[in-house]
């Protein structure tokens, strides 16, 4: 900046802070961003508070450090300005007592490039209000102070007569709230008492009350927490997020806030941590803001926080006892004593609730023991299935234990050995199939054989009857020869167990005898009608009607409908028969256990049937009938085939 420009801005810096002292938005000693791990999360700390910056925003989380902490914290605010450095300073020193809650002393220091500066001692204490540590209480005591350190510049303004520093004393309250194992709640109000920072006996400057509340959830490393705050008359909702990676060695933050007067920013923030078994180690907390809104020309803001844990403290002896209990938990693991060691882990994760390695550690092991139960469930159904020789199942069973513990000897010898018993059962399966094939073909061979011999003996019977007609045995000589040939051709078929051919070549006998004695009949009654003809010499005898004739007549017609009506009932009762037939043969190949609906239907229409018989109601009989046979065909087919797959099947073994 120019030399000649520079008191001239300098004055006017100082003349706004003094005219300020007399605004209620006067922003003295009010840390918008102390602490870089909140600072990455946009300032939503209120309700987790577990670290040294709960002295700036719930001094009741300081009841939930174990470690004595030394903390030093630096930031350059407002990297945009070009006339100087505005930047925070704070050394922080955490000291936990054992049951009994947390002390807390910080010194803070705000300075502008030699111009203004604040300084504040702060004495906080945190502590439990019951034994779980579900509610917690805090308080915070601040000295506060402000200092004007440009004699030149102040010197020119009437306003410094009186005095360039000021003094005055801050009460802050807090309180943390456990609602379940990952979810909490925190209030604080900050600057309790409004303290006077005035530089004239008759003016007032108040330090305004700043109300915070919110809520967090914390679960194996992955933080969420939300804010809402407000100061005088502005106010601002924060939302920011926390994520550790690498068994909690780096962790990473997000966070955004939306406030009044264009007060709103993006921050994100960066962490590395490293603790030994005893308590001792380090932490450092990287935070990047990004001023939003009205405010995005004031530059970045770089914040750096560095926490050192000089041991446990007070609670050293229970987070060493704590770490032997973790490695006895090893020890049972090791021995196999699975509920044993878990009931240890969960012991020692009471005292070491952030540990996220034992927290893995506990889940894989219950996960371990889940696996253990469904094991020795398998076995025991695994074996139960073997002695009643269901061998499939039992190897599911050893098959769902290989895969939840792959190379489980004792599952994978009984999975050898089921598979055999296996193997040797389809043997035995495809051995009495192929007996059963042979003995059916053998049963349906007799069937075959038995009616061929049958159709025989009726042909050859044929044949002796056909020879005792003698006009037949002379007109028809060379057929009956031939058919003579047919029967013994026949015969030899059958004793090369060909019954099919042989049974119909002898049907084909039959049909042809009984064609040549119709045909022989017919050339007899020709002859004996030659006979009867009569000559020319002789007049045939003139017909002598009866007086009766019209009688005989009507006798006549009436036995021609008698006739035509008993073949009607014949043809009725064939029709109803064969229906019958093919229901039985249905109830044979088990239509009524695969096809329940569809055999009831049929049954009934049977029954419909038969009504219509015994009501001589023949025509109606015979048509539905006929219709009723064609689709029985076709179920029948449907339940042979059903069948057929039935026994296809291998045996549920």
């Amino acid at each position: 900046m120019n030399r000649r420009l520079f008191y001239p801005v300098r004055l006017a810096v100082i003349l706004t802070m003094a005219v300020g002292i007399y605004l209620p938005a006067w922003s003295a000693f009010e840390m918008e961003r102390p602490g870089a791990r909140p600072s990455g999360m946009s300032g939503a700390f209120c309700a987790l508070a577990d670290d040294a910056d709960a002295l700036n925003y719930n001094p009741a989380g300081l009841a939930r450090i174990f470690a004595t902490t030394l903390s030093f914290n630096y930031v350059r605010l407002l990297s945009g300005l070009d006339d100087g450095a505005l930047a925070d300073s704070r050394i922080s020193y955490l000291q936990p007592f054992k049951q009994i809650g947390a002390l807390g002393i910080s010194w803070y220091q705000r300075n502008l490039a030699g111009l203004y500066r604040e300084n504040m001692v702060s004495l906080a204490y945190g502590f439990p209000l019951d034994g779980k540590g579900d509610f917690l209480l805090g308080g915070t005591l601040k000295i506060m102070h402000q200092a004007y350190l440009d004699t030149e510049a102040t010197g020119q303004n009437p306003y410094f007569n009186y005095d360039t520093t000021v003094l005055g004393c801050g009460f802050d309250l807090g309180g943390l709230m456990r609602i379940t194992d990952h979810l909490s709640a925190g209030l604080s109000l900050l600057n309790l008492n409004q303290p006077n920072l005035t530089l004239f006996e008759f003016a007032e400057s108040k330090v305004p009350l700043q109300v915070r509340m919110g809520g967090a959830f914390q679960q194996d490393g992955y933080v969420g927490a939300l804010e809402y705050s407000w100061c005088g008359q502005d106010s601002r909702f924060s939302a920011g997020g926390e994520v550790w990676w690498f068994e909690r060695l780096l962790g990473t933050r997000l966070g955004i806030s939306m406030g009044d007067r264009g007060m709103s920013e993006l921050t994100t923030g960066l962490s590395f941590h490293q603790q030994t078994i005893g308590g001792w180690g380090w932490q450092i907390d990287y935070a990047f803001i990004n001023p939003l809104g009205d405010f995005a020309g004031l530059g970045f803001t770089h914040q750096i926080n560095c926490s050192v844990f000089l041991g446990a403290g007070a609670q050293n002896k229970n987070i060493i006892q704590a770490q032997k209990l973790v490695k006895a938990g090893e020890q049972s693991r090791s021995r196999g004593k699975l509920e044993e060691a878990l009931k240890i882990w969960e012991q020692a994760a009471i005292v070491l609730p952030g540990d996220r390695r034992l927290a893995s550690r506990i889940k894989v092991l219950k996960k371990e023991m889940r696996d253990a139960s469904e094991v020795k469930r398998c076995f025991r159904q695994g074996r139960d299935f073997e002695k009643v020789k269901n061998y499939v199942s039992a190897a599911g069973k050893y098959r769902r234990i290989l895969a939840l513990v792959p190379g489980q000897v004792g599952a994978v010898r009984r999975l050898k050995a089921v598979e055999a018993e296996i193997q040797k059962m389809s043997r035995r399966q495809k051995m009495l199939q192929e007996q059963k094939k042979q003995k059916a073909a053998q049963r349906v061979r007799e069937q075959n054989e038995r009616k061929a011999k049958m159709v025989l003996r009726k042909a050859q019977q044929a044949l002796a009857q056909a020879e005792k007609n003698r006009n037949l045995k002379t007109k028809f000589a060379a057929d009956l020869k031939q058919l003579k040939k047919q029967l013994q051709a026949a015969k030899k078929l059958l004793e090369n167990a060909q019954s099919e051919p042989a049974r119909m070549l002898a049907r084909s006998i039959i049909s042809e005898t009984e064609k040549l004695i119709r045909k022989a009949a017919r050339e007899a009654k020709k002859t004996a009608h030659k006979k009867k003809k009569p000559t020319a010499l002789t007049k045939p005898k003139a017909k002598v009607r009866s007086s009766s004739g019209a009688d005989q007549a009507a006798t006549i017609l009436s036995k021609k409908k008698k006739a035509a009506q008993e073949r009607l009932r014949k043809r009725a009762r064939g029709a109803y028969g064969r229906t019958v037939k093919r229901m039985l043969d249905i109830d044979k190949l088990k239509g009524k256990k695969y096809f329940p609906a569809e055999y009831m239907q049929f049954k009934r229409e049977l029954g419909r049937i038969k009504v219509l018989l015994n009501n001589k109601d023949y025509t109606a009989t015979i048509n539905k009938a006929r219709k009723m046979y064609i689709k029985l065909k076709k179920f029948e087919k449907e339940c042979a085939a059903k069948d057929k797959a039935r026994k296809a099947m291998p045996t549920n073994w």
